[in-house]
This record gives C-alpha cells, sequence and structure tokens, in this order.
C-alpha cells in the first residue's frame, strides 16, 4: 500500500511479547545491502526511537533502549514500499510483561502514557518531513 499511495513515510507499530520478563523499545530498519533508503530510515528510525524511549522513560525508569537495529521485517521490503518512502517498524515494549501492560494498557496513568507516546511519534515524524522537504 505504501507504494501504490506513493507514501513518503511508513511507519509499522508493533509491541512485542516473548517471556514475560524481556522489556525495551526498539526501531527496526532493513538492512543496507537490501535498502536503497538506508540513510534516510536510518535517520527516520533515530527520530521515532529517541522520542518514544523517551517518552516511555518518563514514566517508567525501568524503561530499556534498544536502539535502531537491521533486520529483515517482512513489512519494510522495498516490493511494498518502494523505493522512495522512508519506513522503520517501532517495537514500542513487551506487551506480556505485567508491568509494561499496566504501564500502557490497564494502569491508571495508562491513557496519559499512550497519549504521550502518540504526540512523541508524531513530532518525530513532522521532524522528519521538515528534514526532507
Amino acid at each position: 500500500m505504501p507504494n501504490q499511495k506513493k507514501a513518503a513515510i511508513f511507519l509499522a507499530i508493533h509491541c512485542n511479547g516473548v517471556n514475560r520478563t524481556t522489556r525495551d523499545t526498539e526501531t527496526l530498519i532493513s538492512p543496507k545491502d537490501i535498502n536503497s533508503n538506508h540513510a534516510a530510515d536510518k535517520a527516520l528510525a533515530g527520530r521515532i526511537q529517541k522520542a518514544t524511549f523517551n517518552a516511555i522513560k518518563a514514566h517508567d525508569s525501568d524503561a530499556k533502549d534498544r536502539k535502531v537495529k537491521e533486520q529483515k521485517p517482512g513489512v519494510l521490503n522495498e516490493a511494498s514500499l518502494g523505493t522512495k518512502a522512508r519506513g522503520c517498524l517501532l517495537e514500542i515494549e513487551f506487551i506480556d510483561v505485567p508491568a509494561v501492560d499496566s504501564l500502557i494498557n490497564i494502569g491508571p496513568n495508562s491513557p496519559k502514557v499512550r497519549e504521550d507516546i502518540s504526540k512523541a511519534i508524531a513530532t518525530a515524524l513532522l521532524e522528519d518531513i521538515v528534514a526532507n522537504q
């Protein structure tokens, strides 16, 4: 769809889950050898990662920053993104961790946490758009 719609940015947002103890926020981009937009994707991912992690960390001192990483997420392949869209996949946290579930979903402050995460992502996207005009 990003390629069909001629999108400038593609951001996939996920929550991990693995063993009920692992914690982190990370942002993934496609590796350089298969990514003609590697530098632009890395810059976008850096903005998204920093903003999201800082929003979470402001509410939870146990949050962990796993930075930007290179992987081959299926949603970031150039066949679907095209060669112009900047893209990354944000893994907000591990939702199977009870503390994270409380932080983001069911805790008394969770609406504010979600709002802060959303605002941080929106700000990072706007910064990326301005930087790439």
